[in-house]
């Protein structure tokens, strides 16, 4: 039941992604969501194994979305999962609502730098940040929202649940 609730997370967040494009995008900047989806979910899933799984259906669903930039978006959202799952250990005395947003702040903006030198010639410092930083709020915002949705629906455990029953 569980892997079914994770592939519909990474179709919903696909499919939010590819068809409500106009609709949510400000200004030209989309947010990554699978990207966001891949962070909460490696900061969270305690089995390495399951969370590479994730990691990869991630990377592949967002480098589908992206086309020609197929490599840069499965290495990212790969290096960002990985980064997150090294990082939920570090830091225990901010909560994990904080550190997950943090996070998938940094790989939202390594992701868009990456995206912004594949599509730029030459760099220009005010035109880099106006096309960098949207893109990272606005991801790190769409975290925020999603984030209590998937802890609620993948990660929720039965409070009164007892070891024996009496």
């Amino acid at each position: 039941m569980r892997v079914v609730k994770i592939v519909l997370w990474i179709l919903l967040m696909l499919i939010v992604k590819t068809v409500f494009v106009k609709v949510i995008g400000i200004g030209g900047a989309m947010p990554e969501l699978l990207l966001a989806f891949a962070v909460i979910f490696s900061f969270h899933e305690l089995r390495l194994l399951t969370t590479s799984y994730v990691i990869i259906a991630c990377g592949i669903a967002a480098g589908s979305c992206m086309g020609e930039n197929f490599p840069a978006a499965v290495l990212v959202t790969g290096a960002a999962g990985l980064v997150a799952r090294g990082a939920s250990y570090y830091f225990r005395f901010i909560p994990k609502y904080i550190r997950c947003l943090f996070i998938t702040a940094a790989a939202a903006f390594v992701y868009s730098f990456i995206i912004y030198f594949i599509h730029s010639a030459a760099v220009v410092p005010m035109e880099l940040l106006s096309c960098v930083l949207p893109y990272v709020i606005y991801t790190t915002a769409a975290a925020a929202v999603i984030y209590p949705l998937i802890i609620r629906t993948l990660f929720h455990e039965d409070k009164n649940k007892k070891l024996l029953m009496i």
